[in-house]
């Protein structure tokens, strides 16, 4: 019934077509007739019948729009940048159009974006912006509003999407565009008396120069940022990245300019026209629906799309570790560079710069904190032990598909130390770094795997995926309570007749020569990254030097009260166990040492 009753009402009231003006005797004055939107539209009016007055940059432009066989063309060379250039337009607006009977409308159509991100975009480019993108409008408007207010005529105001939502990175442009809009706003509630209409356009990305070549303007403003401020994105690749994925992106979703111009067509011909007028099938789709969200839920959208396909900076801003999580993993390696490589293959991306001998690298993303690597170089460290010594450590990356991982990780150079092994609970791939540490990825399977499908997707998991660091120990009862007493939690405990032996293989072993007597998983609380004690008696666990090469680092409020409780609980802390140390990325910091077992297994506490 309501369908059937909606169906007339559109016919009566809907359906019927819009009462537009006539353009006899109506002069309008358009900005940015060089190219895109403003020479388009200068094209339709004349077709339409108006009168136009045509500002442009160059003379060029302006020459061509002068043999156009029409007696109703009026160009004009002026830089609205400067106060000269309008006053010129404004001079020229007048004299034309007191021969013409009066200034029916203007179109504020000139604008210019300087792209970039603000940590690196210099302040000029949003004075440039400003000034051409709204005080050019705000001025010719006040100048030539007395005219235009006679006529009861229209002020066109040329935005964007991106005044309806600020899109990242383009931070001076949609300031420009919000604030066209503000003005355009206040000027449409006061001019309502005097019968003058104010419309704003919001045309999405179209194949107009200033769309087309935003890409390219993007890399040169980096390339003449201040060097102190591009140090941390990556130098030449990483811009030279950024430009091939925006100018693809531009490529796919820039439509046809014509749309544009003939929704400003409407807006001066309608007799009730919009007061927005939506250009474009992003602007109607997409900018408009995600205008309507939470900041939070817009934000998670646009910074997606923003970063897409793109490389992340080297420098890529990483907070503070909060207190009473592990903040990072040390892992001593003999070459920086080489090591850095082995770890790149694996997705891990640079955090800062490189200080001295150190690096910190990061995983993927994550919904809450996942630790860093700290790198440490140190040519003359000792040979690393087996898998199954004391003070042997390992760093574990979880997958959902293993086998993919292991042909991508081929690709790039990448072999297991072993066939990669499984179970009905898992299956595991292991790799050795430049100096044998080990690094093995892991899938679950069955119930479990989908367990951690669901958590990898509810806290929005990119790769690698940080999932656990075991410690080799040599009294894992002992061990476990210190670990209990400063906060761990135990997720799960296993015993020598527990052991999965068919993921040993993996690492070289089998279940015949191969007895490990305890394995605990544990975590702090609230935390998606987990702690493993290992205990072997077969092959028998002992220590051959390399047990302090590697530290596992818990950020903490007050060092002296962490160290102080590491002691009362069984830690081994030697005297002068608190220094201040300097991290590349966070600077000067207080570091606690404890060890777990006399001459291994450091572990840091560490304020930032």
């Amino acid at each position: 019934l309501g369908l059937a009753a909606a169906v007339p009402l559109y016919f009566v009231f809907g359906g019927k077509k819009k009462a537009t003006i006539s353009p006899v005797g109506k002069c309008v004055l358009i900005t940015g007739c060089d190219t895109g939107f403003g020479n388009l539209l200068t094209h339709k009016l004349l077709d339409a019948g108006y009168t136009v007055v045509a500002a442009c940059y160059t003379q060029d432009a302006a020459t061509k729009l002068s043999d156009l066989d029409s007696k109703k063309i009026f160009p004009v060379v002026a830089d609205l940048m400067t106060k000269e250039g309008r006053a010129t337009v404004v001079q020229k607006a007048t004299k034309i159009c007191k021969t013409m009977g009066g200034l029916y409308a203007i179109v504020n159509n000139a604008g210019v974006a300087f792209p970039g991100n603000v940590d690196w975009l210099q302040p000029k480019a949003y004075e440039d912006t400003m000034n051409l993108n709204f005080h050019a409008p705000v001025e010719l408007t006040y100048l030539l509003l007395p005219l235009i207010k006679k006529k009861k005529g229209r002020v066109v105001n040329v935005s964007s999407v991106c005044g309806m939502v600020s899109s990242p990175p383009n931070a001076a442009y949609c300031s420009s565009k919000h604030a066209l809009e503000s003005w355009s706003d206040c000027l449409r509630c006061e001019m309502m008396q005097w019968g003058v209409k104010v419309v704003i356009i919001q045309p999405a990305t179209m194949k107009t120069p200033i769309a087309l070549t935003y890409a390219e303007r993007y890399r040169d403003l980096y390339l003449q940022a201040e060097p102190s401020r591009k140090s941390q994105y990556g130098g030449d690749e990483w811009i030279h990245h950024q430009h091939a994925a925006q100018a693809k992106g531009l490529e796919d979703i820039a439509q046809d300019p014509n749309i544009t111009a003939d929704k400003m067509v409407q807006a001066l011909q309608l007799e009730e026209p919009p007061t927005r007028i939506k250009s474009g099938t992003m602007a109607k789709f997409f900018f408009q629906p995600i205008s309507m969200l939470s900041d939070k839920r817009r934000d998670s959208i646009l910074g997606a799309i923003a970063n897409a396909n793109k490389l992340t900076p080297r420098g890529v801003v990483v907070p503070h570790p909060p207190a009473n999580k592990i903040s990072h993993i040390t892992i001593t390696v003999q070459n920086l560079e080489e090591s850095f490589e082995f770890y790149e293959k694996f997705g891990f991306e640079a955090v800062g710069e490189a200080e001295g001998n150190k690096q910190f690298l990061k995983g993927g993303a994550h919904r809450l904190w996942k630790p860093l690597l700290l790198l440490v170089e140190d040519p003359n460290m000792p040979k690393r032990g087996k898998c199954y010594e004391i003070g042997q450590t390992s760093l574990c990356l979880y997958t959902t598909n293993i086998k993919r991982e292991v042909e991508a990780l081929k690709s790039k150079g990448l072999e297991v130390c072993y066939p990669y092994a499984g179970t009905f609970l898992a299956d595991i791939a292991t790799y050795r770094s430049p100096d044998g540490f080990i690094v093995y990825i892991i899938q679950f399977n069955y119930l479990l795997g989908l367990i951690y499908r669901g958590v990898k997707w509810y806290n929005k998991i990119g790769g690698p995926n940080i999932f656990d660091w075991t410690i080799n120990v040599g009294d894992s009862a002992k061990v476990n309570k210190m670990f209990e007493a400063i906060g761990f939690k135990s997720m799960s405990d296993q015993n020598k007749d527990q052991v999965h032996e068919g993921l040993l293989p993996a690492f070289g072993l089998t279940g015949d020569n191969t007895t490990i007597e305890h394995i605990r998983v544990q975590s702090l609380p609230s935390e998606h990254f987990f702690l493993i004690t290992m205990e072997w008696v077969k092959p028998k666990s002992i220590k051959n030097g390399q047990e302090l090469l590697n530290k596992l680092s818990i950020s903490v409020e007050n060092v002296e009260e962490a160290i102080q409780k590491a002691k009362d609980v069984g830690m081994i802390v030697k005297e002068g166990a608190i220094q201040t140390t300097t991290l590349p990325y966070y600077g000067e910091v207080e570091v606690g040492t404890a060890y777990l077992e006399e001459g291994s297994n450091p572990i840091e506490f560490v304020a930032f």
